[in-house]
């Protein structure tokens, strides 16, 4: 049976399908092959005796598509800053799949994570379910399903879904999917806003991240292109960006640290 409701949403593109995908196929044959990077662990040792242990879930972006390693990754910059901020030795390690969306995620990943400790849980979504024009009342349905999941397994952990992905910065795309991408992920990061104001120990943060405003903050000499590494895929230098822009929100967000009784010093 038809879900009206659902088909509502994609009539606005109809029309412009044909030509979208067209070029969509034109540009995935000109990207090189997107290889997960291949180190899923690590540790950042600073001389103390405590340790953190933090997983990263999700897409691309976190399996280090468009570096050599994780630890030149969001993962293993993201760990330093944490290691560096809270003055404690990090255990890191990545579950994560190029092209997985999130019922992927959710329904495949999940059960590679073996119980274990974990004091924060880093989550990367949305821009796989952007280029798949998942609809919004889908990407919920899966988004509520791997937070329950992840629960069953860490019940204490702060779960934290980091910004959706820089899609109008792309320098890939052609103007025409740009404008549906920008449309589409505005759509989904609406909805994670909903479920994680409704959900104990889950955030997100609702900014878009956009590399350009922030090489303009920075004061960055780099061309856009410089910020890829295949015009979809964040560059070494914008993964550490985007790992800056993470922890700045989660340090903001003391009741985050206060869930697992970690003092900042």
């Amino acid at each position: 049976m038809l879900n009206l409701h659902k088909i509502k949403h994609y009539l606005p593109i109809i029309p412009e399908l044909p030509r979208l995908y067209l070029e969509s196929k034109n540009i995935r044959k000109t990207l090189p092959e997107m290889k997960n990077a291949p180190d899923l662990k690590g540790e950042i040792i600073n001389g103390k005796k405590e340790f953190l242990d933090v997983l990263f879930i999700g897409e691309s972006t976190i399996s280090g598509v468009g570096v050599k390693t994780n630890s030149e990754g969001f993962s293993g910059a993201l760990s330093k800053i944490l290691a560096e901020k809270l003055n404690k030795n990090v255990r890191w390690k990545v579950f994560a799949k190029s092209g997985f969306n999130v019922k992927k995620i959710a329904t495949e990943i999940i059960l590679e994570i073996p119980n274990q400790n974990a004091d924060f849980i880093f989550i990367g979504i949305g821009g796989n379910d952007a280029f798949e024009l998942t609809h919004p009342e889908n990407f919920e349905k899966y988004v509520k399903e791997l937070i329950k999941k992840l629960k069953q397994k860490f019940p204490k952990t702060p779960l934290v879904f980091i910004n959706f992905p820089a899609v109008e910065d792309f320098p890939a795309l052609t103007p025409k999917l740009k404008k549906l991408m920008i449309k589409w992920v505005k759509s989904l990061q609406k909805r994670m806003i909903e479920i994680a104001s409704k959900e104990s120990l889950v955030y997100f943060d609702p900014e878009i991240i956009t590399f350009s405003i922030w090489k303009e903050k920075l004061n960055l000499d780099l061309k856009l292109e410089e910020l890829f590494s295949d015009g979809i895929h964040p560059s070494k230098i914008s993964y550490q960006l985007w790992a800056e822009i993470v922890a700045q929100f989660i340090f903001e967000k003391e009741k985050i640290f206060k869930s697992k009784i970690i003092s900042v010093e």
